[in-house]
């Protein structure tokens, strides 16, 4: 995922937000977060708020922390300056994935829920 856009794009004189760049992938885990944690649009619109106020101002390896932070908290946790942001942040996800993501006849459930399989964090 792109994290920080202002490193890479110039924005024209009328705008003053920088767009949210994601892969399809990352966005539908996301939604599938949102929707499992039983959060709605409007939290995903406060989200999209909240993260257009971090370009220039943010340090992470994976968006998924960005997002799983989220997630966690329900919103971005205030930091000064600068925002950082910990691998642990997206623990969420695999914790979200081992009770099932909420398919009809999700696939691999009995992997996902069976305390037997190992779970690496």
């Amino acid at each position: 995922m792109q994290c920080d856009l202002q490193m890479m794009l110039a924005l024209f004189d009328e705008d003053d937000q920088f767009p949210w760049a994601t892969c399809i992938d990352d966005l539908e885990i996301f939604l599938l977060g949102l929707r499992k944690q039983k959060l709605t649009e409007k939290d995903f619109y406060r989200f999209l708020h909240q993260r257009a106020d971090l370009h220039g101002r943010l340090i992470v390896n994976d968006e998924g922390q960005v997002t799983g932070q989220f997630l966690k908290h329900k919103r971005i946790l205030h930091q000064k300056d600068i925002y950082r942001f910990s691998p642990e942040d997206d623990y969420i996800y695999d914790k979200l994935y081992s009770t099932g993501l909420g398919f009809a006849n999700e696939r691999r459930m009995e992997r996902k829920t069976n305390p037997r399989f190992l779970k690496v964090v």
